[in-house]
């Protein structure tokens, strides 16, 4: 769902859009065997601006559900992401994407069976 905006100072074009939907994630940690798939959720606002008729600037505000299911139990990280891209359209509707984004981990929760608890994430 795109929404164009009309700026007065500037011929740029404008866009926002709500994006929402599952998501998929395990943990695959170094030489041992991948942890079973989370399903969770992924949901954002995007706002692009178009700098030129092929090159636009897009920002994202996301949360994502993450996780894995781990030793009978589950897994459980809520993520805040901020992404920065520069997309670059080569065909009408097909672009090329690339940036960074800043994440901020907002909890952390193992669920095991009845248990549940906040792991300390912290390396050792």
């Amino acid at each position: 769902m795109a929404q164009e905006q009309a700026s007065p100072s500037s011929d740029k074009r404008k866009y926002t859009s709500i994006k929402i939907g599952p998501s998929l994630t395990t943990l695959a940690p170094k030489e041992e065997p991948w942890f079973g798939g989370q399903i969770g959720v992924h949901a954002g606002i995007t706002y692009l601006t178009m700098e030129n008729d092929w090159l636009g600037i897009q920002m994202e505000a996301q949360y994502s559900l993450q996780g894995a299911k781990i030793d009978r139990g589950h897994l459980l990280l809520h993520y805040f992401n901020v992404p920065l891209l520069a997309k670059a359209f080569i065909a009408p509707r097909v672009s090329l994407q690339g940036g960074g984004y800043a994440g901020l981990l907002l909890s952390e929760r193992y669920e095991f069976g009845a248990y549940s608890s906040r792991p300390n994430m912290k390396g050792s």
